[in-house]
């Protein structure tokens, strides 16, 4: 069995024609600039151009005491209407090397640039996938090949920006808190934290992730039937890196029936 450990600040998605091949994902918590897993990591975890900095560069450490092989290349992102990652093959940017290998404890710097000036009127989003390579050697019995794979999202931005965002819908349904967010807007939002409150009786919230522009995404949160039935308006804030917006739902006894 193939294993490919794939870590990232950014949404996980598996869907890179890799056959026969078991996933196993692992989230990093972006509270740093350095995404690491065991003795690889990967520093910055995003790079973001524009017309006045179009050139940048990501440093891959190698902390083992045997060589590292890796592979990058560059996909074009993009989010679906359900807020879904979609991947595509793209060569929009300029990027060396595309296959390294690194000496024990050493480093490799990856440079990557843009083609041009930038003209879109809306952000292009990227990733950089730096995938390890492993030694290709019989495996027997329940050995495992482990392959960690980073992906650091790259984000060109237009000349003017326009951050907007909104909460598109919002609906209870069987004590479930459905909210829509849309990103309303020509550039990506960080979205940090939904919460819904009312006063001293009810407060919930849900971690966000990036939302890319024109893009939504539904985030659920329970209320439980006890206190559902006391509530009467469900006060909820999206807050993003850049911007925040809220809306208010009056709330039925209905909206808290699981019949």
């Amino acid at each position: 069995m193939k294993v490919v450990r794939q870590n990232h600040c950014t949404a996980a998605s598996s869907g890179l024609g890799w056959p026969s091949v078991l996933f196993f994902i692992c989230a990093l918590t972006c509270i740093s600039s350095t995404a690491i897993a065991g003795d690889f990591a990967v520093s910055p975890i995003r790079l973001d151009f524009d017309n006045t900095s179009k050139s940048g560069s990501l440093t891959i450490t190698n902390s083992a005491e045997s060589e590292l092989k890796v592979q990058i290349s560059l996909y074009e992102w993009s989010e679906d209407g359900d807020g879904a990652d979609a991947y595509r093959a793209s060569d929009d940017l300029l990027y060396f090397p595309r296959l390294a290998t690194i000496a024990p404890n050493s480093q490799q710097v990856i440079r990557v640039g843009l083609r041009g000036t930038t003209v879109n009127t809306y952000e292009k989003s990227y990733r950089l996938f730096v995938e390890e390579l492993p030694e290709k050697k019989p495996l027997t019995g329940t050995q495992l090949a482990i392959a960690i794979r980073f992906s650091v999202p790259l984000f060109v931005r237009p000349p003017k920006e326009d951050p907007r965002g909104e909460i598109d819908s919002l609906r209870m349904e069987k004590g479930q808190l459905h909210v829509v967010v849309r990103n309303t807007g020509n550039v990506h939002l960080m979205v940090s934290s939904i919460a819904a409150t009312s006063g001293a009786l009810f407060n919930a919230e849900v971690n966000g992730w990036y939302l890319l522009p024109g893009a939504k995404r539904e985030y659920q949160l329970a209320v439980p039937a006890e206190i559902c039935a006391k509530l009467k308006k469900l006060d909820v804030r999206v807050k993003t890196d850049r911007l925040q917006f809220e809306k208010s739902l009056d709330i039925t006894a209905s909206m808290c029936s699981s019949k």
